[in-house]
């Protein structure tokens, strides 16, 4: 009962859009003050790493509350496509161009935050995800490298505890990679709540 509660009560503070709906993110910093992990539009940087990657893609789904659900993909030149997956608003798409070096910079975000080692879906690992709330969206990242690529499902109603709250830390350092994805794209511009009818 505790654990629907508390997914009830997260799902509601999803409102202030996509990066409210990562629950539990802790005390992640800004990303938008990272090198080369700036808003759509931003002027280019070198990136930090060498290695290169071809596209990133992340996918939100709904859930109990309003979370906007998307698929957002970043190509390596820049591209930038969002589709919708909102009820009754699956048809909006957007395009635009992110920074080139901000692009860069997220394959080596991504080996920073362990996300090559990370498990397809961390909900299935018991160090992980010792406790599980319902009704919380997840959230799919695949990269694309031309060295390597990785996919992970990360259910956000993952818990290490829930009296208090607690996110493993490795899920943390998963979810600032997510809000880096929707940063470089400026995902904030198109995304809107689900509506519940």
């Amino acid at each position: 009962m505790r654990l629907r509660a508390l997914a009830g009560a997260l799902a509601l503070g999803v409102a202030a859009g996509p990066a409210a709906c990562g629950a539990g993110k802790g005390s992640a910093a800004d990303e938008s003050a990272q090198p080369g992990i700036g808003a759509a539009g931003a002027a280019d940087t070198q990136p930090s790493s060498p290695l290169a990657v071809d596209s990133v893609v992340l996918e939100r789904t709904t859930c109990f509350g309003p979370c906007p659900a998307y698929r957002l993909s970043v190509a390596a030149s820049g591209r930038v496509h969002f589709t919708s997956r909102n009820p009754g608003d699956a048809s909006r798409s957007a395009q635009d161009m992110a920074s080139r070096g901000a692009v860069a910079e997220l394959l080596a975000r991504a080996e920073q935050v362990g996300f090559f080692q990370l498990p397809e879906r961390p909900a299935d690992d018991s160090t992980l995800c010792p406790q599980r709330a319902t009704d919380h969206p997840t959230v799919t990242v695949s990269v694309f490298g031309r060295e390597r690529a990785g996919r992970v499902e990360d259910y956000t109603g993952c818990y290490v505890s829930v009296d208090p709250p607690r996110v493993a830390e490795r899920l943390l350092r998963l979810r600032a990679f997510e809000d880096a994805i929707d940063s470089v794209a400026g995902s904030s511009r198109w995304a809107r709540p689900a509506r519940r009818d």
